[in-house]
């Protein structure tokens, strides 16, 4: 088999409108396939090596996985039956490729070395009949993962590679639901976007990375509500996240606005291509990654049996990304996860053991069924069902008829009241009392101790903010009001400063407030953050804890659900920032990483072996590896303040 030497070009038509620019393909050559070799090619590959040299890699059902040089010479690495085929190269300059096995029913993934490619690891299929698959490489943890789907509304991810871990086998990671006609897939890396075609309609938008939402947005769409000429055939993102489209015999140009997830793509051009019916699609950056670099292109024409190569014209302004990656820390143990799918576990609090702080437990809340108590290796040790507990906190030192006692107290949405717990020395709970309220919706609470009186801080929906006292009644606990405050907008996570008396409030839709804490506090607060680049509604949780050094200086951490990260502030004005992070995934622990947090807990105490620099618990609202209902995760605070020390 011999590369064509002629080149062939290819003039663009330019889509009309003011917004639209021209693009350019040019430089196009075909390289024919033998019978015996392309017949049933199912897709292409351009790759360049370290070296800048490129070739050319195709998938066939007859001939398995093939490399074509630049010079000519083919190769045959991988025999059998192969349908599909994905490649990316790492920012180390390592060549991927995936592709299907039919005899093995196995996805097959290779590497590029010196000897070329070479088997890396299978993906055992099993039942699921792959039809379309592509790889994904995330800008917050520099793991390397590939998309399979089936076209018949599902989808797999899975990690491929993660740095530091060596080869470590392949592992699922979450299942995602698509529509049943879906042809082709894309991943925009920078940005952490999957694109996926829809026969009959159009081109979705879904985010790629691991704990990313389940949500999706139609980006492009075919008549009559978009531009979109035909049915896609196959799809690819560029270096500059411009996409493109192929149909048949035309390449759609679609140009990305902004970086907003619900950001439309529109049409720039569209170019005729030298082939009846054009089955597939590479596109990748040429150059060393400057702004003079240009896109190299492939494609295979079934009815031709003919793969061809060419040079497009960058034509997408590249736009930076959406903000600076931000850091992750792993998780270290997680929870069973809930015995429901859906919204369920949501506040945790922590109760530290002062006789044995290595049997400290964490309590977490289950808003349809109760409350769970564990210990720090994650493990269930007691359930309370009590009814939809919505937030927990826990307060040390209270004195009963029968001795002394720690309190904690649940807001319980059956019926708008306060549940408070006793726990005693050895960390089990028992139920205390039930206090009637009077708010309607009733949500988050916090506690404080203030000048040795216990306070319990019960919020609604609506924006109220009821503070009680807490007092003894013979062997039992009784409340009433003692003020009474109000915010704007729907409030939930709360916690207090016992040492400086201040009372720190969420706002879901606007950000942090903070006010005093003590009964006769004026009923005002002032900003301590407000939502924007560092904080993305919903405003979450929140807790307290000592900053670096063991002084008095102390940190305020807040859940920032919206962009599923965490945000720390200092607890003194004016409340500077100190840092964010995220919670990644631990490989070797087997540990999901963590998003969409409703509520958190942190402590700088010493917990013994397993966190003798403290813990953070958060719930994680989407747990994956593989997708499960909600739970929550432990992480080392330690990771944490060295993180903070290095931003």
């Amino acid at each position: 088999m011999k590369m064509a030497a002629a080149l062939l070009g290819v003039a663009l038509a330019a889509c009309q409108g003011p917004a639209r620019e021209r693009a350019g393909l040019s430089g196009l050559s075909a390289v024919p396939l033998a019978q015996s070799r392309g017949q049933g090619v199912s897709q292409s590959y351009i790759y360049r090596d370290r070296q800048q040299r490129s070739g050319l890699v195709g998938a066939s059902l007859h001939a398995g996985l093939f490399s074509v040089t630049a010079g000519g010479q083919v190769l045959t690495f991988a025999a059998g039956q192969y349908q599909q085929l994905a490649g990316f190269a790492d920012p180390g300059g390592r060549q991927w490729l995936a592709s299907f096995n039919l005899d093995r029913r196995s996805v097959d993934i290779f590497h590029r070395g010196a000897g070329g490619f070479a088997l890396q690891q299978r993906i055992a299929a099993g039942g699921f009949i792959g039809d379309s698959l592509c790889f994904f490489h995330s800008a917050r943890n520099r793991a390397l993962y590939l998309f399979i789907q089936d076209g018949r509304g599902r989808a797999q991810q899975w990690l491929v590679q993660l740095p530091g871990h060596g080869a470590a086998p392949a592992r699922l990671i979450r299942s995602i639901n698509l529509p049943y006609n879906s042809k082709a897939c894309a991943a925009d890396h920078r940005r952490g976007w999957l694109y996926v075609a829809e026969e009959g309609t159009g081109i979705w938008r879904y985010g790629a990375e691991p704990e990313a939402a389940g949500t999706r947005q139609l980006v492009a769409a075919q008549p009559p509500f978009g531009e979109l000429e035909a049915d896609i055939a196959a799809i690819a993102v560029d270096a500059d996240g411009a996409l493109w489209a192929l149909q048949g015999a035309r390449l759609q140009h679609l140009r990305l606005r902004d970086n907003a997830f619900d950001s439309p793509l529109a049409v720039a051009a569209t170019a005729a291509l030298p082939a009846a019916s054009a089955q597939t699609l590479a596109v990748h950056r040429r150059g060393g990654g400057g702004a003079g670099d240009s896109l190299a292109l492939s494609f295979y024409d079934q009815s031709t049996d003919m793969i061809w190569r060419g040079q497009l014209q960058r034509s997408q302004r590249p736009l930076a990304p959406d903000l600076a990656a931000i850091a992750e820390v792993p998780a270290r143990v997680e929870t069973p996860p809930a015995v429901q799918a859906g919204d369920a576990m949501d506040d945790p609090a922590i109760w530290f053991n002062r006789r044995d702080p290595a049997q400290s437990r964490i309590l977490g809340t289950n808003k349809r069924q109760g409350l769970y108590v564990y210990n720090l290796a994650g493990e269930q040790l007691q359930f309370l069902a009590d009814g939809r507990l919505n937030n927990v906190d826990v307060r040390y030192g209270f004195r009963l008829d029968r001795g002394t006692v720690d309190l904690a107290a649940a807001t319980r949405r059956d019926d708008n009241s306060l549940v408070v717990y006793a726990i005693d020395a050895g960390g089990r709970l028992d139920k205390l009392a039930q206090l009637p309220t009077a708010l309607d919706q009733i949500y988050g609470v916090c506690m404080g101790k203030i000048n040795d009186r216990f306070y319990a801080y019960v919020n609604d929906k609506d924006g109220r903010i009821v503070q009680y006292l807490l007092y003894r009644n013979a062997d039992a606990v009784a409340g009433r009001v003692v003020r009474r405050l109000r915010l704007a907008s729907q409030p939930e996570g709360c916690v207090v400063d016992d040492d400086t008396g201040r009372l720190f409030v969420g706002e879901e839709s606007r950000g942090v407030w903070v006010t005093g804490a003590a009964a006769d506090a004026p009923a005002e607060f002032a900003a301590v953050a407000a939502v924007g680049d560092y904080l993305h509604a919903d405003v979450e949780g929140m807790a307290l804890a000592q900053g670096p050094g063991g002084g008095a200086a102390k940190w305020l951490v807040v859940s920032s659900q919206g962009n599923d990260s965490y945000t720390v502030y200092a607890a003194e004005p004016p409340f500077a920032v100190i840092g964010r992070f995220r919670i990644g995934l631990n490989l070797q622990a087997g540990v999901d990483g963590a998003s969409e947090t409703d509520g958190l807990d942190v402590s700088s105490a010493n917990f013994g072996p397993a966190f003798p620099g403290g813990l953070l618990v958060v719930q994680d609202g989407r747990n994956v590896m593989p997708g499960e209902p909600q739970n929550f995760k432990l992480v080392d605070w330690r990771d944490i303040m060295d993180l903070m020390r290095r931003q």
